[in-house]
């Protein structure tokens, strides 16, 4: 089978410092490779990382503004994000995520109260 990917891999074993919060919170990581759209990063631990976020490279000198784009078991993969795109706003992904919650929380309502009224389902196993 073919591979999908976009460009060539090169492995890597360079050091590097996931930045957020300001500035204020830093995750120590290691690239294990490196394309023209993203990295493949190497964490110590299953942490929490955000959406977006700087990764810093102290052997080159740069720190490239990411994305995350999977995770797996210590790993994670991150696109590169371009200077001119707009950051990710978590807040707004959350309301996106209450709102549709909201309404799927209602849509259940109603379908129960159908049941209800069909007779397929009891007033107890609706509790």
């Amino acid at each position: 089978m073919p591979e999908a990917r976009r460009s060539e891999r090169l492995r890597s074993l360079c050091r590097a410092r996931i930045i957020f919060n300001g500035g204020n919170s830093t995750i120590e990581c290691l690239i294990r490779n490196v394309s023209g759209h993203g990295m493949r990063l190497e964490l110590a631990e299953n942490l929490s990382i955000p959406g977006e976020f700087d990764l810093e490279v102290p052997h080159k000198g740069r720190t490239y503004r990411t994305r995350l784009v999977w995770r797996g078991a210590g790993m994670i993969g991150v696109a590169y994000v371009p200077p001119s795109a707009e950051p990710i706003r978590a807040d707004s992904e959350l309301q996106r995520l209450e709102q549709e919650n909201a309404e799927l929380r209602a849509r259940l309502r109603q379908l129960t109260e159908r049941l209800q009224e069909l007779g397929q389902l009891s007033s107890t196993a609706a509790a």
